[in-house]
């Protein structure tokens, strides 16, 4: 990674435990009704479970980042049977949903159907519909294998001209309709027919591809078994103690971000839909941020900011977090987000059009430099918010709320509800003079 692909905003650091502490978080785990298991599944059936949907990846998730190398080497591990950390689903109203693993489920998937990415960048890859692109491939693969037929046929010198003629002409069809079809696999999928291989211990690359195995050896691959844990919570309201479920189990590791969790498990509410729209086209807030988060750290700024706004309240001209439970910015966003399951489209539209309406007002000039501290921005838009400011017909320079990052109240940016609360009340008051209202 080189500097211009670092993340803009320098996040400060939580101060608390990372795992909500009210209902639904570490003692909720403890009385949680969870059930956990672990089977053994053929690798031709986790295919088929991709293909057919019952394996569902959510759709605001990481995408594909791995490189062609990393594919290679995870082949070689199910061709010479080095275990495999298990895939994670959740059970989500009689689907499950695949949260932890989809890139090497993802892998496994263009290895045995021969495919990677055009587009050496993730950032420009889309994400994968297995089942159209499966039926695709397979009818390329189709239309390959009669073109071999025809090939060495035309190698007879005993075939007639006429004969010749019809074969050659059958092999330009088929080769026309396989080339459409490919070209179709790359502008609708960003996918091409590809080729895997390992370096050998004397440098040499050898080729390791799905297709060149002979038809037993494929047979054996694609029964070869990997684990498969299915986690379940039976509780009314599972969403909060599954995201922590998750949180836990990638404590060691960091596989996963926390938003990454929650896009995960929060991956049908219509606000985080919308949310999601909303940081990929909204001009002013990438021109802000910067180029899109591979890891969502951008959505999570987005709704840390109106999770806040939310919880907000003016007491005796300061602002207060009115949170019924332990303050972190864990807390607020997953106790924001299981509400917002319940929000009508009225509601979501109201929370998606404060951001609309902040950002609209921001004048931001190409010289401006960049905000380092995303505690600036959101201490704004929660007391542009909390003045009735979004509607009246005001503008707001970029370069001054830049300027607060050298208050006092933001130059050391700690997480603690106090010291928020300070932050917000510093900004209700300079907005408030700044505006005369």
């Amino acid at each position: 990674m080189n500097l211009n692909e670092l993340e803009l905003f320098v996040e400060e650091e939580e101060s608390v435990n990372p795992f909500s502490e009210d209902e639904g978080g570490i003692d909720g785990l403890l009385n949680a009704n969870i059930t956990c298991y672990t089977n053994g599944l053929q690798v031709e059936s986790i295919i088929s479970s991709l293909n057919t949907d019952y394996y569902l990846i959510p759709k605001f998730q990481r995408k594909f980042v791995w490189n062609k190398t990393q594919v290679s080497y995870l082949a070689l591990s199910i061709i010479k049977s080095i275990p495999i950390p298990p895939l994670y689903l959740y059970v989500d109203r009689k689907k499950q949903v695949l949260l932890d693993g989809q890139q090497r489920a993802t892998a496994i998937f263009l290895y045995f159907n021969d495919l990677f990415y055009a587009s050496s960048d993730p950032r420009y890859r889309k994400k994968i519909n297995f089942g159209a692109v499966s039926e695709l491939n397979n009818r390329i693969n189709e239309l390959k294998i009669p073109q071999s037929e025809i090939a060495d046929q035309l190698l007879n010198e005993t075939l007639s001209r006429q004969k010749r003629k019809e074969l050659k002409e059958q092999l330009n069809l088929s080769k026309k309709q396989t080339k459409e079809l490919e070209k179709k696999l790359k502008n609708e999928y960003g996918l091409v027919k590809s080729s895997f291989s390992i370096k050998d211990e004397t440098g040499d690359e050898k080729e390791i591809s799905f297709s060149k195995f002979d038809k037993d050896s494929q047979n054996f691959l694609l029964r070869k078994r990997m684990d498969i844990t299915i986690v379940e919570c039976r509780n009314e309201r599972p969403q909060r103690t599954y995201a922590n479920i998750f949180k836990l189990l990638n404590s060691g590791g960091k596989l996963l971000g926390a938003q990454e969790i929650r896009n995960g498990i929060y991956w049908e509410t219509k606000l985080y839909e919308d949310l999601y729209t909303f940081n990929e086209s909204n001009a002013v807030w990438r021109k802000i941020y910067g180029k899109l988060s591979m890891y969502s750290k951008d959505m999570e700024i987005l709704l840390k900011i109106l999770s806040l706004n939310f919880y907000s309240v003016i007491v005796n001209n300061e602002i207060k977090i009115n949170y019924n439970g332990t303050f972190s910015w864990s807390n607020i966003m997953e106790g924001y987000s299981n509400l917002c399951m319940d929000f009508s489209e009225e509601e979501v539209k109201r929370e998606i059009g404060f951001l609309e309406k902040f950002f609209s007002k921001i004048q931001i000039d190409e010289e401006s430099k960049k905000c380092k501290k995303v505690a600036v921005v959101e201490a704004v838009f929660v007391a542009s918010c909390k003045l009735n400011l979004l509607c009246e017909g005001w503008h707001i320079e970029f370069d001054w709320i830049r300027s607060l990052e050298g208050t006092d109240e933001f130059i050391n940016v700690l997480s603690s509800k106090g010291n928020v609360e300070n932050r917000l009340t510093k900004a209700y008051r300079l907005v408030k003079e700044k505006y005369n209202v």
